[in-house]
């Protein structure tokens, strides 16, 4: 895992976070976690100017608490189907574990009963579902960051590299399956971030 500094010329007086520092797997993925962590300004980190700094060694302890692993079943008109979300937390704090609790969800869904995880491939639904011609969106959003009043200070964008191949909108009679990353795969961190020149 890399740790980036990431820059944006923010007009000066405008009181918007113009620098951070973070890790992740890739500049793609520290420019998603970057966008993600503002709300309604967090659209211009995808054009930053991003500079690798260092590797580092390992996720962080818990790394994962917090993090959302959303699986969303559509219809082929585009309906949502199904919907279940997991929430890693200190007893399921890695992908393999996040994935297991997944199957639970989905198999405790009206549609699905059919869910398996073999490695890090999230078989979402099997021949039997009989809703292989469906699409699936599976997401991973960062932890959310709310005020002291609650409201959410970030936004959820989801993170590109927690995901890979997809299998999805074949025939009825197929499986639905999601690939994600590994257990070691770099989770994005904060470490600093700098606020007209300041750090906050």
């Amino acid at each position: 895992m890399t740790a980036y500094l990431l820059e944006y010329n923010a007009p000066a007086g405008t009181k918007k976070v113009d620098t951070l520092v973070v890790s992740a797997a890739d500049e793609t993925d520290a420019e998603a976690y970057a966008e993600s962590q503002f709300s309604g300004d967090g659209a211009h980190w995808s054009t930053a100017t991003v500079t690798p700094l260092a590797d580092v060694a390992s996720n962080a302890e818990d790394a994962l608490v917090g993090w959302r692993f959303r699986v969303t079943v559509l219809t082929p008109a585009g309906a949502i189907l199904e919907q279940v979300e997991k929430v890693g937390d200190v007893t399921d704090d890695d992908i393999d574990l996040i994935l297991a609790a997944l199957v639970v969800l989905l198999n405790a869904t009206a549609s699905i009963a059919g869910s398996s995880q073999a490695a890090n491939i999230l078989t979402i639904s099997d021949i039997a579902d009989a809703i292989g011609d469906h699409s699936i969106r599976c997401e991973v959003f960062p932890p959310v960051v709310q005020d002291i009043t609650g409201r959410q200070l970030n936004q959820d964008v989801d993170i590109p590299g927690f995901t890979g191949a997809v299998v999805h909108e074949g025939i009825a009679a197929a499986v639905l399956t999601q690939a994600y990353a590994i257990d070691t795969y770099a989770v994005p961190t904060t470490y600093k971030r700098t606020l007209d020149g300041h750090t906050v």
